[in-house]
């Protein structure tokens, strides 16, 4: 009797460290940001009346801004002109929790600038280009406003 009463106990202690030692096939949650409710498309216009769009994703608990998309409109000696970019499969993460800026490289004045209201949800920035390839190199600054869609 004490022997099987031995075996029972072993096979229980057994079994625990069994159980206690395999590894969880459950993955860990990923990380959200502070603000996840910002992550989405964000549509909108411009102050010359153009379509802006804004697509922002989450990437290890940070925001980033995956694509932004406008049109602007410049004059320079004469010239009227519109140009519009499209910037798709980018990781530019948010300087702060609802807030981005980006400066393309390309002229100290290229850059794009946007803030993020979380209690309406919605979306103020603006956008500057300088144009070089023109007489004058005009540099133009536009406002736009989004929401969430």
């Amino acid at each position: 009797m004490k022997t099987i009463q031995s075996f029972f106990i072993m096979l229980i202690t057994v079994g625990v460290l069994a159980v206690s030692c395999t590894k969880s096939e459950d993955p860990a949650p990923a990380p959200t940001p502070k603000y996840p409710q910002l992550m989405g498309t964000w549509q909108g216009f411009t102050s010359q009346n153009d379509t802006v769009i804004f697509i922002v994703t989450n990437t290890g608990a940070t925001l980033n801004l995956k694509r932004y998309k406008y049109g602007i409109l410049y004059q320079a000696t004469g010239i009227y002109d519109k140009v519009d970019a499209d910037f798709d499969n980018q990781t530019i993460p948010f300087a702060t929790d609802n807030m981005f800026a980006y400066n393309n490289g390309l002229s100290m004045h290229d850059s794009i600038i946007g803030t993020f209201n979380v209690a309406d949800l919605s979306l103020t920035g603006t956008i500057s280009r300088e144009f070089t390839s023109r007489p004058g190199s005009p540099i133009v600054r536009v406002t736009y406003t989004a929401t969430k869609k």
